[in-house]
């Protein structure tokens, strides 16, 4: 039961999304415990997941600004996440090492994002560039 509401409030707080190597120790954890239960049921969401040992923590997909659906995004398996910190004020955010697709999570971010766009393919994302009146 600790390990499951541990997990939950990691979930629920920016910035402290449980990784992989997050989800081993809670699974070892549960196994240690004897909840082998538990220990299934997080396997099937790290395997719903859709990694690979190719790109075990690429993302494609980046949604923002974060809006608390980070685990289900990534039970969506396409490699998509909800961790950026950005709401498109201030200076546009790095892309990741493999640059990914930025998604807005909200209407007002589509707005900002095609209008930020040339800015944002500069710091290495992929934009899906429109003007913004039609957004």
């Amino acid at each position: 039961e600790r390990v499951r509401s541990i997990l939950e409030f990691m979930w629920e707080n920016p910035g402290l999304e449980p990784d992989l190597a997050i989800f081993g120790r809670a699974i070892q954890s549960c196994l240690d415990a004897g909840d082998v239960g538990y220990a299934s049921d997080l396997l099937d969401e790290v395997t719903s997941w859709g990694l690979s040992r190719a790109a075990p923590a690429m993302t494609r997909f980046q949604l923002t600004p974060w809006i608390k659906w980070d685990q289900d995004f990534r039970r969506a398996g396409c490699s998509i996440r909800n961790d950026l910190q950005w709401d498109g004020t201030g200076s546009v955010p790095d892309a990741p090492p493999n640059a990914c697709w930025i998604i807005p999570s909200q209407d007002d971010m589509a707005v900002i994002i095609a209008n930020r766009s040339r800015e944002l393919v500069q710091k290495g994302w992929k934009v899906y560039e429109t003007a913004p009146r039609l957004v």
